[in-house]
Parts: structure tokens; C-alpha cells; sequence
């Protein structure tokens, strides 16, 4: 029986995870659509060598982050999986046994 709570309890969180993930990705997309549009703004108003190399050095350092911070999820995900994989097999031997 506790197993099984435990079970639920790594169930929410994975799925919370999950859903933090999908957040990432959407929040990664509309950074990437804004940067674009900047660049395209900044093209069209003959902005200095140096404030687009200082944006796009942003850019990348955000990207960097976030990248980082997605493979940190995917990694928890993935150690939770196993988890979630043992205390099913524990509760599946505790009904069988």
C-alpha cells in the first residue's frame, strides 16, 4: 500500500515534469521568434556591429541556459522513470507474493 503511494506521488511529479519540459520548449520557441524579429528590426535600423554581436552573444548564453536547464529535466525524468519502474515491479511482487 505504500508502494503504491509512493507509485502516485513519483507518478505527479513526472508529470509535472513533463509539463515544466513542454513549458521550456514553448518558452525556447517564443525567445528564438522574438531574437528574430529583433535581428530583423536591428537589420532594418542600421544597428552598430557591436550591439548585434552583444545580442546574439545573449542569445546564445539564454540558449545555453535553457539547453541546460532541459537536459537537468530530461535527466530527472529519466531517474524518476527508473524509480517508478522499481516501485511498480515492488508493488507488483508485493500483490503477487
Amino acid at each position: 500500500d505504500k508502494s503504491m503511494d509512493k507509485l502516485k506521488v513519483t507518478r505527479k511529479k513526472l508529470y509535472d515534469q513533463y509539463d515544466t519540459v513542454e513549458s521550456l520548449q514553448k518558452e525556447k520557441k517564443e525567445l528564438e521568434e522574438k531574437c528574430l524579429a529583433l535581428e530583423n528590426e536591428n537589420g532594418q535600423a542600421n544597428s552598430s556591429p557591436q550591439q548585434m554581436q552583444r545580442m546574439v552573444l545573449t542569445f546564445e548564453r539564454e540558449k545555453a541556459d535553457m539547453l541546460d536547464t532541459l537536459n537537468n529535466y530530461k535527466r530527472q525524468i529519466s531517474e524518476q522513470s527508473q524509480a517508478l519502474e522499481q516501485l511498480s515491479l515492488q508493488a507488483s511482487n508485493t500483490e503477487n507474493g
